[in-house]
């Protein structure tokens, strides 16, 4: 797990983003180095946040982190996230536990937390959104969810 801002190890101060510039440059490592190393330590944090059920993954879904700077939090770990997906020299188990997550996050996206007609989404997964304006920070966010399941969807990981 990585805390936000050298020395900080507030239990408050956990933030997906963190989490998603970490596992983004052990990849970058991984893939100038081939060092195993800088791989399984992408693969550990992604698999922290994927199974930590009150911090990052509440139901299997990532948290809301607010609006604002928070809203885009999410999509700055799912954007390394599906990187290491796609280019991690994963296994077949592990390409498909991860893309599982990301299409139960999508579904939830879709079905439970987008206002319709407007295709607006809530900062919180699960929750139909409130608010009456766009915060493009958590739009964002849920852009680059569904991107991610695309990008997957082409390169054949799931039908």
């Amino acid at each position: 797990m990585v805390w936000d801002g050298y020395g900080n190890t507030s239990e408050t101060a956990i933030y997906t983003y963190n989490q998603g510039t970490w596992l983004g440059g052990a990849l970058e490592l991984y893939t100038i180095t081939k060092d195993e190393q800088c791989l399984k330590d992408a693969i550990r944090n992604a698999n922290y946040v994927i199974n930590d059920l009150q911090k990052f993954s509440p139901n299997g879904i990532l948290k809301g982190e607010n609006t604002g700077d928070g809203g885009l939090f999410k999509g700055i770990f799912i954007r390394y996230f599906t990187q290491l997906i796609m280019l991690g020299n994963l296994d077949a188990y592990t390409k498909s536990l991860y893309t599982k997550y990301l299409k139960n996050n999508g579904e939830s996206l879709l079905g439970k937390a987008t206002k319709l007609p407007e295709y607006l989404f809530g900062p919180d997964w699960v929750t139909m959104p409130t608010a009456v304006k766009l915060d493009c920070s958590v739009e964002l966010s849920g852009l680059m969810l569904l991107e991610a399941l695309d990008q997957l969807k082409r390169a054949g990981y799931y039908n």
